[in-house]
């Protein structure tokens, strides 16, 4: 892939965590264990926090 920027490429990285982490929460749903649904929520906060992360990296760069 070619990013014409920082600000594009972590736009783009935002995307794929919501996504990733919308993915681990569908999963989570349709899991029937109790055991097996939490892992893949707790897989889902990683994702969270990962968004979080690089939405912190865009205000870092200026980027508003």
């Amino acid at each position: 892939m070619n990013f014409e920027s920082i600000h594009k490429l972590l736009l783009f990285a935002i995307s794929k965590e919501q996504a990733s982490r919308q993915f681990y929460l569908d999963v989570a749903g349709r899991m029937k264990e109790a055991v097996s649904r939490r892992m893949f929520e707790v897989i889902a906060e990683q994702e969270a926090r990962h968004e979080e992360s690089l939405k912190l990296e865009v205000l870092k760069q200026g980027f508003v």
